[in-house]
């Protein structure tokens, strides 16, 4: 499988879980109002969103 395919792949996941961690982000900062710095929930849901994209891509290069 060429670089073509992957690329596209990898964005486009990596955006996905930019966005969902965005969403989660959003739903902290209501609940908790006082929230400026990133606190260690957030910076566990950017971990897990980089690991969510490597997976999709890992499955993608697998499939083919």
């Amino acid at each position: 499988m060429g670089r073509e395919k992957i690329i596209p792949i990898f964005l486009m996941s990596l955006l996905a879980g930019v966005n969902l961690s965005w969403g989660i982000f959003e739903i902290i900062k209501m609940l908790d109002s006082s929230l400026h710095a990133p606190t260690p929930l957030l910076i566990l849901n950017f971990v897990a969103v980089f690991f969510f994209s490597g997976g999709i891509v890992s499955v993608a290069i697998k499939q083919n």
